[in-house]
């Protein structure tokens, strides 16, 4: 009985140092527990590449995933399960190895997802629509939908989510249906794995001569941090640095980039105040909160 109990604290001493010794990194995994609208999340790097990933509060097991090649997974759990206090890695196949080292960060709650939202007209008059996300979690597809008055929408099509993700994801979308002479207004429908779905700022096209001069600017103010200016009521062509200036009240010149067929960009250092935005001959007040 002594022999069978000594080699066991052998079997369970070498198990450690096993363990130890197979974590891919010698900190062990990193896992950083976030938060987006009541729902809970862990993202875990470093752990050993295709293993079942299991994460544990002070009562014990919470909730698994896998992680993918590079040894990194994304673990949705129930928010009362906080705080998570320990991770372990386990693969099973061709060999048996596991990593019970880790570094667990303080809770994040996370920013908004969507980072840019544009929309272009090409040459051969198609509208070629771009977005990037910062991260994408427990999400769906996206709808692309079109209008023509920037009030009743129809669907064009829809494109599935990439997975998820903490690392900017790239997405296009080309509108070859776009119909000459007929200004458009386009938006996305984000829509997550548990129904619940959210919209995108609106982007504007116009290919028709801005014969009327009839500008208006949109949203004004500018509201939560949002720089991104479309003008309704000019041609997306003449959309350039020499037809539009913009200038605090001062008179000093603040800095903008074109970002799509009719859409601007402030520069983001831009503080809040009221500005004079001359488009062609006319003159528009904005405001940016």
């Amino acid at each position: 009985m002594k022999k069978i109990y000594f080699l066991s604290l052998i079997f369970i001493a070498l198990s450690v140092q096993s363990i130890k010794a197979q974590c891919p990194t010698p900190t062990g995994m990193v896992g950083v527990p976030l938060s987006l609208n009541g729902v809970c999340f862990i993202n875990i790097q470093f752990a050993i590449a295709n293993s079942n990933v299991s994460i544990y509060n002070a009562s014990g097991y919470v909730a698994q995933g896998t992680a993918n090649a590079s040894g990194n997974v994304v673990i949705p759990y129930p928010c009362g399960s906080n705080p998570i206090t320990s991770i372990v890695s386990v693969v099973t196949t061709p060999v048996f190895q596991s990593c019970n080292n880790s570094i667990i960060s303080q809770p994040i709650s996370l920013p908004i997802k969507l980072i840019s939202f544009t929309a272009t007209l090409t040459a051969n008059k198609i509208v070629v629509l771009k977005w990037q996300t910062a991260w994408e979690l427990n999400n769906d597809k996206y709808e692309i939908e079109r209008s023509t008055d920037g009030i009743n929408y129809t669907k064009l099509s829809t494109i599935n989510s990439k997975g998820n993700s903490f690392d900017q994801q790239a997405y296009s979308f080309e509108d070859a249906s776009f119909l000459v002479g007929t200004p458009a207004f386009y938006r996305l429908k984000q829509t997550d794995l548990d129904g619940k779905s959210s919209y995108s700022k609106i982007a504007y096209v116009n290919d028709k001569s801005s014969l009327t001069k009839d500008y208006t600017l949109f949203p004004n103010p500018l509201n939560g941090g949002n720089n991104t200016i479309q003008i309704k009521g000019i041609a997306s062509n003449e959309v350039t640095y020499s037809n539009i200036h913009i200038a605090d009240l001062t008179g000093r010149t603040i800095s903008y980039k074109i970002i799509g067929a009719n859409a601007i960009e402030l520069n983001a250092a831009t503080p809040s105040g009221v500005y004079i935005l001359q488009v062609k001959d006319k003159t528009l007040k904005l405001i940016k909160n």
